[in-house]
């Protein structure tokens, strides 16, 4: 894409580990005219590491839920600034992927819908264990029968507002949960849309349509 929006979501990557990352290497790609295979290289090592990125701090995400002992302000700026990470990771996706490749000057084909399926769903668990971890230090500021302190209360409501059902036996008492629970619902819908597109993408019948066309790009190899 030409607009506007494909470079100001490039640069908002840089912030990002992930994204920095692949910053980086496009930046080297461009201002040192590597070879072919050279990129072909790079971009399954990219390819490699953002994977496993994406797997860890989903684990990460589960033991600050599970962890008492850590600090509060820690929990609150890796949660948000995890989900900063992911929400810009995934826009850079349906956006700058044209960007991206003009300049690797490169076709991407579709090989691992699966793979790619799975990183969004891991991306979707991460972030509701992240903001159940913080609604557990949050709870002072909602109002509920059982105490949101409790990981088991923290998780569910934390799945309840994911899926945005809104049952109305917690609700928040301040501006500090209002504004928890309006981030939460805008990145949890966002990821709702991407791993429903991206389970659209992984179904055969989809697969079939798309090698039919002739040459396909990978919109989410750059993950």
């Amino acid at each position: 894409m030409g607009f506007w929006v494909s470079p100001v979501l490039w640069h908002l990557r840089w912030p990002t580990v992930s994204g920095g990352y692949r910053n980086w290497l496009e930046r080297k790609i461009r201002l040192a005219k590597v070879p072919k295979k050279d990129r072909e290289d790079r971009r399954k090592k990219r390819q490699n590491f953002s994977d496993r990125w994406n797997y860890l701090l989903c684990f990460i995400a589960i033991g600050a839920w599970l962890c008492t002992a850590c600090p509060t302000w820690i929990l609150w700026f890796v949660g948000l600034w995890r989900a900063y990470e992911i929400v810009v990771n995934q826009a850079n996706v349906l956006f700058a992927t044209d960007r991206e490749m003009t300049v690797e000057k490169a076709e991407i084909p579709v090989k691992e819908p699966r793979r790619l399926l799975l990183v969004a769903l891991f991306n979707y668990i991460e972030i509701a264990f992240w903001f159940a971890a913080l609604y557990r230090t949050a709870a002072g500021s909602f109002e509920c029968n059982i105490s949101l302190a409790s990981r088991s209360t923290a998780l569910y409501y934390s799945l309840v507002t994911m899926v945005t059902l809104g049952y109305g036996d917690i609700t928040p008492t301040d501006r500090t949960g209002v504004g928890l629970v309006i981030a939460h619902i805008i990145v949890g819908m966002f990821l709702m849309l991407m791993v429903l597109a991206r389970f659209v993408g992984a179904l055969p019948i989809a697969q079939g349509r798309s090698k039919g066309s002739g040459v396909y790009r990978d919109r989410d190899a750059h993950r």
